[in-house]
């Protein structure tokens, strides 16, 4: 697969976020699946191709749904770049390694909407508990999904 499909595959999965998350929800949150392919991605194929998916799908995001552009693709494309950077310090196909950058990136990302809200564009938040961990959850489980998908199709599809 080249680049071109990598970028694709995340602008797809940014419009199938930002269309059918109503539907997906469960109180309130909404799984990301573009940073759970995104992370995927990086650790798996590197940063040359997990930062041009990045970059298009955050700014498709940023123009379709959060309405300020650069916000997400920045996050996305800070996240993406440390996750493949470091990701020849660790074996990609383990499933701890996935679900802790997952994680990681998931909190990263709710605290990074929560500030970025309150301090470009005035808004006064509300922090909830039960959204912020529900949402890093619903995160690791598709990520779970994720996981045992590319583990049967991943080598398939490379070649």
């Amino acid at each position: 697969m080249n680049k071109r499909h990598f970028i694709v595959i995340g602008v797809v999965l940014a419009l199938i976020e930002i269309y059918f998350a109503n539907v997906v929800h469960i109180n309130g949150s909404a799984p990301n699946i573009t940073v759970v392919y995104l992370i995927m991605l990086a650790l798996s194929k590197g940063n040359e191709d997990s930062l041009l998916a990045s970059l298009f799908t955050g700014a498709v995001l940023d123009i379709f749904f959060y309405g300020n552009i650069g916000l997400i693709t920045i996050f996305y494309v800070i996240s993406t770049y440390i996750v493949g950077y470091n990701r020849h310090y660790f074996f990609s196909s383990n499933l701890n390694i996935v679900l802790t950058f997952v994680g990681v990136v998931s909190v990263a990302m709710e605290g990074y909407l929560l500030f970025s809200s309150f301090i470009f564009l005035n808004m006064p938040t509300i922090f909830n508990v039960y959204f912020f961990a529900g949402k890093v959850v619903y995160n690791l489980v598709i990520a779970l999904l994720f996981f045992f998908i590319s583990k049967l199709n991943w080598k398939k599809a490379i070649q």
